[in-house]
């Protein structure tokens, strides 16, 4: 059965008083009916891209077809359409607007229907307004630049106060465990592109350690020991700051973000001596003979971290994604365990074919998820490295460096600042002579007869704390020369063999020589002398190196006491250490 038909919607045609005739002649061109559809709609004698561009303006603007049994929803008025589609709308009892209405349409009428004149005089204020938009916009940024100038002068201002360059000549650096914070301080300070204060560490060509990771970590710790500083060159960018009152990020926090961090070591007359002088120490230490299984433990992390890093070089270089996080730990595992016996050069071989196997195997599995393929080369890598463990390291092939990914400064700092080695071929074997515990005992005496009992304070009766403290000591006790009780007479020893003589008076004089130890906190100038015996345990002498082992202390004579103090302070020498288990 037929549909009913639809009751069309009649609109009549009206011309404009005083329109130009030939925009009425568009506009009844425009609205000519041919007639109606069953549902309605309306069909059109010409088509409007026939009559014109934009043909309905020119209608609207000569004419006016008005629907009697319609009201605008705007105004309220008769309602004349703006167009057809105006009209198929108002079927489909959509809100249309009258011609009065519609501003947008009024606009381009009064654009079709303007004198020159008149059209210049549009243009020239629309250019204007675009102009004094622009020039507001130009103003606003302005305003901003200024704010952020002022924002950044008060931030410059407050580094530069806050972490104002304190050099401490007669201060020891701050002792450091002797491992990978030592290892990793020296290979910082040879690799730093100045000496003094050295750039951020993003801004070098390379991370000092090969696991970005150990750059941050190792970073903030030499900055909570008081090894390294923060210089006031430090871009604001590198601290967190939190807003005041006025919305302004000019509140200083503790955090901040160590590798934009510029830095200096005090411990120094100046910045650059003080940089010079804790590389040749550094340097000492990590080469003393007592030393060699922590250049081991650190050789096998930075081979184990530069063959992470080649592995994950060699996987984006064969178009694989990077390791799953599944299998991350896995991987760090299993290197870490291979790097104990075979060479950088070797875990090279070993990370390249595994993964060209898995490049391999995504080129014959094209459907695979190719972070399938990156664990197919974990899992290869892991097979190779199992079967070189079990095979005799010295037939296996050493992959030469890869000049597209250079070794980080940490890894050449070690084996060819330090071991002037190859990295890629060297092994270093276990020391299987190195202490467990390298923790002496305090009461291990230097001469027959010495004080064998706890440090107390010569105040407050408190213990003495030593630890390995006896480059920071100086933060917490005092070492004062002694006196005699009644003469108040000076013992400062000048004669080559005052060494001897102080001993012999340690031991046999009615009032022998003796040192105060005190707290800073209890030494206030003016308590009654209260002296400990001349340091004469490893313990005292520790304390006593604190001071005195730079030789910077004119009040002690360059004798054999002072290199005694100096191999006590090492463990060398007639301190060096023995095996505890």
């Amino acid at each position: 059965m037929d549909d009913e038909a639809v009751t069309p919607i009649k609109f009549r045609v009206e011309p404009v008083d005083g329109a130009d005739p030939a925009h009425v002649s568009v506009g009844e061109r425009y609205w000519e009916l041919a007639g109606y559809d069953r549902l309605g709609r309306a069909l059109w004698r010409e088509t409007a891209s026939a009559i014109g561009k934009q043909s309905y303006v020119a209608a609207a603007v000569g004419v006016r077809a008005i629907v009697d049994d319609a009201h605008c929803d705007i105004c309220g008025g008769a309602l004349s359409l703006t167009s057809r589609a105006a009209l198929e709308q108002l079927r489909k009892g959509q809100t249309v607007l009258c011609v009065d209405c519609d501003e947008s349409l009024l606009e381009n009428m009064a654009r079709l229907t303007e004198t020159k004149s008149q059209k210049a005089a549009r243009q020239a204020a629309k250019a204007r307004e675009r102009l004094e938009r622009e020039q507001e916009q130009q103003r606003e940024k302005q305003r901003k630049r200024e704010r952020a100038g002022a924002v950044a002068r008060t931030q410059r201002e407050i580094i530069v106060a806050h972490y104002a360059v304190q050099t401490e000549p007669d201060k020891a650096a701050p002792w450091l465990d002797i491992g990978p914070l030592a290892m990793f301080a020296f290979a910082v300070l040879t690799h730093a592109p100045t000496y003094g204060t050295f750039a951020p560490l993003e801004t070098w060509d390379d991370l000092v350690h090969p696991d970005p990771e150990k750059n941050v970590e190792r970073l903030g710790e030499l900055c909570r020991a008081d090894y390294l500083r923060i210089h006031p060159s430090t871009p604001p960018s590198a601290f967190e700051w939190e807003n005041n009152d006025a919305g302004e990020a000019v509140e200083l926090t503790t955090q901040f973000w160590p590798l934009r961090t510029a830095w200096y070591t005090p411990y120094g007359p100046d910045v650059a001596t003080a940089h010079k002088d804790a590389i040749a120490t550094l340097r000492d230490i990590l080469t003393d003979g007592t030393n060699a299984h922590v250049l081991y433990e650190a050789s096998v992390e930075l081979i184990a971290a530069e063959a992470r890093r080649y592995f994950t070089f060699q996987l984006d270089y064969v178009n694989l994604p990077a390791v799953p996080q599944p299998h991350r730990e896995r991987l760090q595992m299993m290197i870490d365990k291979a790097a104990e016996s075979l060479s950088l050069g070797q875990l090279y071989r070993l990370t390249w074919v595994a993964s060209r196997r898995g490049a391999t195997a995504a080129r014959h599995n094209p459907r695979a998820p190719l972070a399938k393929m990156t664990t197919h080369a974990v899992n290869q890598l892991e097979q190779l490295i199992a079967e070189a463990l079990t095979k005799d390291q010295s037939t296996l092939e050493h992959y030469r460096r890869d000049s597209r990914l250079a070794l980080a400064p940490a890894t050449r700092a070690l084996f060819e600042t330090l071991l002037h080695a190859d990295p890629m071929t060297t092994v270093l074997e276990p020391d299987v002579e190195a202490p467990k515990s390298r923790q002496w005992p305090v009461t291990q005496p230097v001469i027959e007869g010495a004080f064998d009992g706890p440090l107390l304070c010569a105040v407050c009766d408190e213990p003495l704390d030593v630890g390995h403290a006896w480059l920071t000591v100086d933060k917490y006790a005092a070492i004062k020369r002694s006196v005699w009780e009644e003469e108040q007479e000076a013992l400062i020893p000048t004669e080559p063999n005052a060494m001897q003589l102080v001993l012999e008076l340690a031991t046999e004089g009615p009032k022998p020589p003796v040192w105060k130890l005190v707290h800073n906190d209890c030494d206030d100038g003016e308590v009654a002398p209260f002296y400990f015996k001349l340091p004469q345990t490893r313990a005292q002498m520790l304390l006593a190196a604190a001071v005195v082992i730079d030789e910077k202390k004119a009040w002690i004579a360059a004798t054999d006491f002072l290199s005694l103090l100096k191999e006590a302070s090492t463990g060398t020498g007639r301190f060096a250490p023995t095996v505890t288990e």
